[in-house]
């Protein structure tokens, strides 16, 4: 009786799990799908957006870092901080790789791209 009760709790922890990661794929999709028809929006009214134009000049550096900052940092706050909600795991490793990427853009990525200009 001890090990059925143990597999179906097991069941409902990782069925919960499934659904969330689930969930979060859904969610993630639309937003990628919204972000994207923006864009787009943008573009074809030719209109300058800062915002769009921000991500736009951070999007190598926010390519290259954000798995690495992003597991790191999920892994401390889940692992070390017990901080389990998904979502409070999502926005504080998505705040610390923007900023991160736009520090990298700004201190080392528009230097590169100057001192190459001097080349070409």
């Amino acid at each position: 009786m001890h090990f059925g009760l143990f597999t179906f709790y097991l069941y409902e922890i990782l069925h919960n799990i499934s659904m969330l990661r689930g969930i979060i794929a859904i969610v993630s999709s639309i937003l990628g799908f919204v972000t994207f028809v923006t864009f787009l929006y943008f573009i074809k009214q030719g209109k300058p957006h800062k915002i769009l134009n921000f991500f736009a000049d951070i999007s190598y550096p926010l390519y290259v870092t954000h798995p690495a900052v992003g597991y790191y940092f999920s892994v401390i706050m889940n692992c070390k901080l017990d901080i389990i909600n998904p979502f409070i795991v999502f926005f504080y490793s998505s705040t610390l790789f923007i900023l991160l990427a736009y520090f990298l853009h700004r201190f080392i990525e528009r230097k590169c791209i100057l001192f190459s200009k001097r080349f070409s």
